[in-house]
């Protein structure tokens, strides 16, 4: 149990903690070629640093993929300063999106 600035109180299962050290994203993804869209907040405080993960995320990625990154927080700044970020997120995902699925041989 935990909690978690204003955002209430979270109850974890001590089978989440030990997945959090026996698996890796980066492994994952090397056995992963299908398309990948990285959003990075720079001012993100919990993944951190951004945009480095988000390349290190890229580099261990065989297929096609795309970092976007954004002066946001982890959130895109969503309960601090409004939308405008998602909404970025948002429209770049989709333009990215149809364009890479038609593309993808």
């Amino acid at each position: 149990e935990f909690t978690w600035e204003n955002k209430g109180t979270f109850f974890l299962k001590s089978s989440f903690l030990k997945d959090l050290i026996l698996y890796s994203p980066l492994l994952a993804l090397q056995k992963y070629s299908g398309l990948l869209l990285y959003i990075a907040g720079t001012s993100d405080e919990y993944v951190r640093p951004q945009p480095e993960m988000g390349w290190a995320f890229l580099n261990a990625h065989s297929g096609k993929n795309k970092l976007i990154s954004l002066p946001a927080d982890h959130n895109l700044n969503v309960g601090t300063g409004g939308t405008d970020y998602l909404d970025v997120a948002i429209e770049e995902s989709i333009v990215w999106f149809e364009s890479s699925l038609f593309t993808i041989e």
